[in-house]
């Protein structure tokens, strides 16, 4: 939703699990809008008479989005996001969690029309993720903790020279700081249990850039052609990691409402989700590439025959 630009609206809403409020209206009449929405749980206070004082859920989200148009050629969006869960449960066999993560992330993204074949969109992006988890079950507890900032610039340009061609190229850059950490061991008797400080966990930084070029070519009636390449560059302190991604994906129309294609893509990843299966509840611990940890590399090749039936309502 982009924000009514020609008049104030309130909406909300009172559910079993949460309540939520919407508000929305112009900012310049016809010209910039605002939306703001927010919810929130109440689920707790339906579960108080049916569980005990040690198991609770709780969760909200707030979203906000500004578009502002400063000319005919020019247009500019804000949009910005929180959200929170927190989780706890004991159990008569010994076992009990907490639980707490969340997200928070804002975008300023501008669009420009150079003319009538050719515009752009540039974003600036920042992302804080993160993760909390500690069990206990038996004699043994884990605590976990995982944390992923990111701040992101981007520009992608689409020109289209003609009804044959449609180009895209752009650039981005995001500057990675996760922040993993866990810990396992016995119940201690006597001494508390160790915690973690996540202001006090090393943060592991990184870089990573990336160059693109595609072009979709429609070669006839019957025959389409899409191939560009992705140049992704990722450094570290201690390791350095370029690569050449090309690709390229075909379409034959057999008919109207047959058509056979197929596609091939090399790419590389250079985070790395590490799930945990020690704890109680599944979880994921972030690492980046490093010197110790190489990228993952995939080359995928898909072949397909598609059909539309009944007046491509199937």
């Amino acid at each position: 939703k982009e924000g009514n630009k020609t008049k104030y609206q309130t909406e909300g809403g009172i559910g079993l699990l949460s309540t939520n409020l919407t508000f929305q209206g112009p900012i310049q009449k016809n010209k910039s809008s605002f939306i703001i929405s927010a919810r929130r749980s109440h689920i707790n206070l339906l579960l108080k008479p049916l569980t005990s004082k040690t198991t609770s859920y709780t969760f909200y989200d707030f979203n906000a989005k500004m578009n502002y148009e400063l000319g005919k050629r020019d247009h500019v969006f804000f949009s910005f996001f929180k959200g929170n869960d927190n989780a706890a449960y004991t159990a008569a066999n010994s076992l009990n969690y907490n639980t707490d993560f969340g997200n928070t992330t804002a975008t300023l993204r501008w669009n420009h029309l150079f003319g009538n074949k050719i515009f752009s969109n540039s974003s600036v992006i920042y992302n804080d993720y993160h993760l909390g988890l500690g069990s206990t079950q038996n004699n043994y507890y884990e605590v976990l903790y995982t944390g992923i900032k990111d701040v992101n610039t981007k520009t992608d340009i689409t020109y289209t020279p003609n009804n044959k061609h449609k180009i895209k190229t752009g650039f981005t850059y995001t500057y990675h700081t996760l922040i993993p950490a866990g810990i396992s061991s016995r119940v201690p008797t006597r001494t508390k249990r160790v915690t973690i400080n996540k202001d006090s966990i090393t943060k592991r930084l990184s870089n990573e850039f990336a160059f693109y070029a595609g072009d979709e070519f429609d070669i006839s009636g019957k025959l389409s052609l899409n191939y560009g390449v992705r140049i992704p560059v990722f450094f570290t302190s201690n390791a350095n990691y370029s690569f050449l991604e090309p690709r390229v994906t075909t379409k034959v129309s057999l008919n109207n409402t047959t058509s056979v294609k197929g596609s091939w893509t090399l790419m590389n990843q250079f985070l790395h989700s590490v799930p945990n299966s020690t704890a109680s509840l599944p979880t994921d611990i972030w690492l980046s590439s490093s010197a110790r940890i190489k990228p993952q590399k995939s080359s995928q090749v898909a072949l397909g025959l598609f059909k539309n039936l009944k007046d491509n309502s199937i």
